[in-house]
């Protein structure tokens, strides 16, 4: 069951707002790519991967682009999640 499948509706609408809004970026191409995984993935997250979303976007753009391209090593409980990103 999904994060959001477990709240009720008005608290899970909130979260997602706020998801959706700290995933704007000034960085185009990290916009692009966070708007883009939002629409194919975001109801779909398990509670650690919103877990681990919300804290990947404490991550500044070009950290989290580099992460995400594979210029730099990113912690191990991210690797699914970024990848997931970059697929979509």
């Amino acid at each position: 069951m999904t994060r959001i499948q477990e709240q009720g509706s008005a608290s899970s609408e909130r979260m997602l707002e706020r998801l959706r809004w700290r995933s704007r970026r000034g960085l185009l191409e990290m916009d692009l790519l966070l708007q883009r995984f939002l629409e194919h993935h975001l109801v779909t997250l398990t509670s650690g991967e919103l877990d681990q979303y919300g804290e990947v976007l404490q991550l500044d753009d070009n950290g989290l682009l580099d992460r995400v391209l594979g210029r730099i090593p990113c912690e191990p409980e991210w690797v699914a999640l970024l990848e997931k990103i970059g697929e979509t």
